[in-house]
């Protein structure tokens, strides 16, 4: 970072130690003729322009239009030194409020201008500079990243957390991405046609297709599409810092356009504002980190929403691997929208595996999560409010709860798609000592997206799924499963 010490400069050094005292006030000189007081004006603009200018991080462009005012009150103590000397010929000293007023003026409005266009000249070039980093990236032969991934939502009464891990390969014109979290682990492909996803392990696949019209779908990572690009400003140039590459990075930042969604029936979520800060190779075109703040409002409430992307690990050129654009196994089928996950699906896929974690707030925003539960059977209880099997079985779940809650057992209730007041009324009327999550409030694993009602879930202590059930006849299969964790219900 560029440093400037004052004490250093002999120039600023008389600029300082120039005051003197004439006739009962205080005047200001230096030991100079009128041509160097001019110049030292100039000077000291110079060095003010390049300090401001070096500090680490490069300001925003906004901050530009500070300049002007500095150097107004320096160009005034200009004028103030080439104003006429009245107290020696050796020593130009002036009243310190006997300013030129109109010259400042002069000054600031030419600054002024300059700073505009300094600011247009900026700002200006990010849309472009963002295709010319998408121009890098396609020229690529391949690429392969694996970003962390965090996610929080946050409204006034509670806050939401969620991470996972995106691994993009891609290769002129094709790409796939592996999403994995504790709900499991998603694939996209995209071929070059068509885009597909799926879920890893499974048999079924979904194929989007897409007009020539289209643009090109991107991975997740440079997906921006809400992106004002037009508003878009380059903040600053910096190492990049990659573990053997001595790349530039350049850091631009970018509105959001403001948008309106339909979630549901009479249900709208829109954006009210946002931003993202993206960090980018300027020598691959690659992203190396990008957070975006954005403020939403949707049916339940305003709240905001944060996504930060982080790379871990990188690597480019080289021929790509043709095999990772195509469908992993020939048996697999083609549907128009994935199964729902059901006691059936669940026992034949996890049974015996580590529960999908669930890291979510019940309905009093206290913090509910699986593996805070490793020790204890734990049973998801899935139910809606208008469900008879499920407020059939709720005095039953409550004893058991009560018998074991203490030590043994943990009962979380799981309410799917419901409004939070509907919930409070229902929980009113029949209450429920164990918690209860809204699956409206909170981001739930593909797994527990049941829609089949009542469903039971049961984990071992050690975490992993036992069983599953569902339907009228639930409650007594359950009855069977716990008898042998050695949990007798009534």
């Amino acid at each position: 970072m560029a440093a400037w010490d004052l004490s250093m400069d002999p120039i600023w050094s008389n600029f300082v130690h120039g005051w003197v005292w004439h006739d009962g006030g205080f005047y200001f000189g230096v030991p100079i003729s009128n041509f160097l007081g001019r110049y030292l004006t100039v000077y000291l603009i110079y060095q003010s322009f390049s300090l401001y200018l070096s500090r680490q991080p490069a300001p925003p462009t906004r901050d530009y239009w500070r300049l002007p005012v500095i150097f107004w009150a320096i160009s005034a103590a200009g004028n103030l030194l080439v104003s006429l000397s009245t107290f020696s010929p050796n020593w130009l000293c002036v009243d310190l409020f006997t300013i030129d007023t109109r010259n400042s003026m002069r000054f600031l409005i030419l600054q002024c201008t300059f700073f505009a266009a300094l600011n247009a000249a900026e700002s200006t070039p990010a849309p472009a500079l963002w295709n010319d980093l998408q121009a890098k990236r396609g020229k690529l032969s391949s690429f392969h990243q694996e970003f962390d991934v965090s996610h929080t939502s946050k409204n006034s009464q509670h806050s939401q957390s969620s991470k996972r891990q995106v691994v993009v390969d891609a290769s002129p014109a094709q790409w796939r991405e592996k999403s994995i979290a504790g709900s499991g682990t998603e694939i996209t492909i995209f071929d070059g046609k068509d885009l597909f996803s799926m879920e890893e392990g499974g048999d079924e696949y979904v194929r989007n297709k897409r007009n020539s019209k289209d643009e090109d779908p991107v991975p997740s990572p440079y997906r921006a599409s809400d992106a004002d690009w037009s508003k878009a400003v380059e903040v600053e140039r910096k190492p990049c810092a990659l573990p053997g590459m001595d790349h530039q990075c350049v850091v631009i930042d970018v509105p959001m356009k403001p948008w309106t969604k339909q979630s549901g029936p009479n249900k709208r979520t829109k954006l009210l504002s946002g931003a993202e800060r993206l960090v980018i190779d300027t020598e691959t075109g690659l992203l190396i980190t990008s957070k975006t703040l954005d403020s939403i409002e949707g049916a339940n409430g305003g709240y905001l929403s944060e996504t930060t992307y982080s790379l871990k690990r990188m690597r480019f050129g080289g021929p790509a691997d043709a095999t990772l654009f195509k469908l992993p196994s020939e048996d697999m089928r083609e549907v128009k929208e994935l199964s729902s996950w059901n006691a059936a699906k669940i026992k034949k896929q996890l049974a015996g595996k580590p529960a999908p974690e669930i890291s979510v707030n019940d309905i009093h925003g206290k913090p509910v999560s699986l593996s805070a539960l490793k020790g204890k059977t734990v049973l998801l209880d899935f139910f809606t409010t208008w469900c008879g099997p499920c407020r059939a079985d709720g005095p039953a779940l409550d004893k058991l709860y009560s018998k074991y809650g203490e030590q043994d057992l943990m009962i979380v209730g799981i309410s799917i798609d419901e409004d939070r007041a509907i919930v409070e009324k229902f929980l009113s009327e029949h209450q429920h000592k164990y918690p209860v999550v809204l699956s409206s409030e909170n981001e739930m694993p593909r797994p527990y997206q049941i829609r089949v009602f009542p469903t039971y879930i049961v984990i071992d202590r050690d975490g992993t799924v036992a069983s599953a059930m569902e339907g009228d006849q639930g409650f007594g299969d359950l009855r069977k499963h716990l008898k042998k964790a050695g949990l007798e219900s009534e």
